[in-house]
């Protein structure tokens, strides 16, 4: 079961950062002369051209039907043997997974709530994997830090927020809104923004100029990300050096690399123009903060 839920997890990572290559490029975060073409193109396109977003998508399918099945064994098979948490965590994994699939009827879309929705199911079942491949190892005792578990649960509603912010910034095309860090266009906060730009469910015209690029409603949004990063990178940072103090070395030292490593993406991003890699890996890193928070609520008990 052990192995299984390692499987489920690799997977779950390879869908999650697939995703957010399809997402990022079709949003032309990567075409050639950005950022006057980005936003440009048309989600629905098909993108037979485009061999690196082909291959994601193909292998975003195939890790979503093998997760499925391997979340159908752990379910079943381990049922007998597992804890009720566990089988509540497999529960989870299973009705994630199934509200994905039926959001996945909806996507590519313009509704910002797709995205969204699409954004969190997936580090939603990637929380719930780790934790699952952490409880799992049953001959480790859970460790004495339990001080440190509502921190843990408060750093994941702000992180589940920064991810929906970074989502909104792709979903509003304003990844080119706010070009200087960490301000914006000189003003920690734009003049005349509206808050109906946070709306997942209202649309939002693709900018078609540089001066749409650059409205307040975008840079109110990317400020949003950015100021909120700096209590939730603080949060991660003290957590980390807590837990690593406190007995549960590897998730500490995971958050805190981590945390930096986030920062340093974000600002590699804004100042070398926006570069897909980048974004990516922006991505990839807040997955393994999800993961690595969820790991210290399994290796931690309640005081």
């Amino acid at each position: 079961m052990r192995v299984l839920a390692g499987v489920l997890l690799a997977l779950l990572l390879v869908i999650t950062t697939t995703s957010a290559y399809i997402r990022l490029a079709q949003t032309g975060l990567s075409c050639a002369g950005a950022p006057d073409c980005y936003a440009q193109r048309q989600p629905e396109a098909a993108s037979a051209g485009d061999v690196g977003e082909t291959t994601a998508r193909a292998l975003h399918r195939i890790a979503a039907s093998t997760a499925g099945v391997v979340i159908l064994v752990i379910l079943f098979v381990g049922w007998g043997g597992a804890r009720p948490s566990e089988r509540v965590a497999a529960i989870g994994l299973l009705a994630l997974a199934a509200l994905l699939a039926w959001l996945g009827r909806y996507t590519p879309s313009s509704l910002p709530a797709v995205m969204l929705g699409n954004l969190l199911g997936g580090m939603a079942m990637l929380a719930l994997g780790g934790w699952l491949l952490v409880a799992l190892r049953r001959r480790r005792p859970a460790v004495e830090a339990g001080a440190l578990r509502p921190w843990a649960w408060v750093a994941l509603a702000l992180v589940a927020l920064q991810i929906a912010a970074g989502g909104l910034i792709a979903a509003r095309h304003a990844a080119f809104a706010c070009p200087s860090f960490p301000d914006c266009a000189g003003a920690v906060w734009p003049s005349g923004a509206q808050v109906g730009a946070f709306d997942p469910w209202r649309e939002m015209a693709a900018p078609g100029s540089a001066a749409d690029r650059t409205d307040p409603a975008r840079q109110a949004v990317n400020l949003a990300h950015r100021w909120l990063a700096l209590p939730t990178l603080a949060l991660l940072a003290w957590i980390g050096v807590r837990a690593a103090r406190s007995g549960v070395r590897a998730s500490g030292l995971a958050l805190l690399a981590l945390s930096l490593a986030q920062l340093a993406l974000g600002a590699a991003q804004v100042l070398g123009g926006q570069p897909l890699g980048l974004a990516v890996a922006h991505n990839i890193v807040a997955a393994a903060v999800v993961i690595a928070l969820a790991a210290l609520l399994a290796r931690t008990k309640p005081s």
